[in-house]
């Protein structure tokens, strides 16, 4: 299989990264374990804040907006490879791909990593039982499959995402018992804290001795609170939000460097300002180029899309690209200041470093 690029990973970034290579002309393969594109979109059915420009309408829910994506690389000449997973490289760069009972080869002339994040566990006494559920999953349950897994629940860890799948599961039916975080105070914005506190959850931070106690499945949450106490909580499901870290094993098939940046989500790839890593023609995109939201994923994926497609030489003016890029990182900073200004300021950081040569590389 010939291609101009292979995008690795068919979720917000790899789709925005898509558009933007195949209006130029290239031809590209996206290539995705999962059976349908749109990646964790697919299960999120809040508003999702803050979307880039090219959207109009700016009240798309998750599934709405992997719906849009795909509908925008209709036109163009983009395949979806769906069901298989990127397994290699060989001397002469053909990618390898599996999906467990054959192997392809691709050969493309530039490659974007858009390989997105994995969620992150809490480790505590029976975080394995039955009923302990990461977030991710509980949005999978709810939300694609229309499941509801029980009727009381306790989140522990706090984030965007613990408010967001809060309301959810409440509208599910299901009822938070509790809000657990070990931090002195709540990971979230206060904005996200205040409507927790709306929807009448109980909050609880600086906890400790967290443990999970039943005879075959969830039965009880047991913690010591802030002032010392032990508070004990009946309920049928954990739910657990331990964070997220950028998918980043494709670094060991394709050697690009990988900098540590801990307000990025620690080990990302080295990259420019055209999300370029140190490897020739890979280019990077959305959370596997740093944790951030919605909105600047799709947009570090435009980026990365109108870089392959220069680098192909699909633009002859040099100067239309430039002012295109700029307005993205421009409106990069606009999304992700009003997220969480130290992603943006941390992105620029991991820029500067990796272009004036001053990398802590993974040893």
């Amino acid at each position: 299989m010939d291609c101009d690029v292979c995008i690795i990973g068919g979720g917000p970034s790899g789709l925005a990264a898509a558009w933007q290579a195949g209006k130029t002309g290239l031809s590209v393969i996206i290539v995705d374990e999962n059976q349908m594109l749109g990646g964790q979109l697919k299960q999120q059915r809040q508003p999702i804040q803050n979307l880039p420009d090219i959207f109009t309408n700016q009240q798309l829910t998750g599934f709405e907006l992997a719906h849009e994506l795909i509908h925008l690389i209709e036109p163009y000449d983009i395949k979806p490879l769906t069901g298989f997973s990127f397994i290699g490289v060989e001397a002469d760069g053909t990618i390898g791909v599996n999906n467990g009972r054959e192997t392809r080869k691709i050969r493309a002339k530039c490659i974007i990593v858009a390989t997105g994040a994995a969620e992150e566990p809490i480790l505590f006494p029976g975080w394995t039982l039955p009923g302990s559920f990461s977030i991710g999953a509980m949005q999978i349950l709810i939300n694609r499959e229309k499941i509801v897994p029980g009727r009381t629940a306790v989140m522990i860890g706090s984030s965007s995402r613990t408010c967001q799948v809060a309301s959810e599961m409440q509208q599910a039916g299901i009822i938070i018992a509790g809000v657990i975080e070990e931090k002195a105070k709540f990971d979230c914005s206060p904005s996200d804290l205040q409507h927790l506190k709306k929807l009448n959850i109980p909050l609880f931070a600086g906890v400790s001795k967290i443990r999970a106690e039943g005879e075959e499945e969830v039965e009880n949450i047991h913690f010591k609170a802030g002032d010392g106490k032990e508070q004990s909580i009946n309920t049928e499901l954990v739910c657990i939000d331990g964070g997220l870290s950028p998918v980043v094993e494709s670094n060991f098939i394709l050697g690009y460097q990988l900098q540590f940046n801990s307000d990025l989500g620690n080990w990302i790839p080295s990259y420019d300002s055209c999300f370029h890593t140190s490897a020739p023609n890979v280019f990077v995109a959305g959370n596997a180029a740093g944790i951030t939201s919605h909105g600047a994923i799709l947009i570090t994926g435009l980026i990365a899309g109108l870089s392959a497609a220069e680098a192909l030489g699909k633009y002859s003016n040099k100067e239309t690209v430039s002012k295109q890029r700029k307005k993205w990182w421009n409106e990069l900073k606009t999304v992700e200041m009003a997220y969480d200004s130290t992603v943006y300021q941390a992105r620029i950081q991991h820029v500067s470093q990796f272009e004036h040569g001053k990398v802590k590389q993974m040893s």
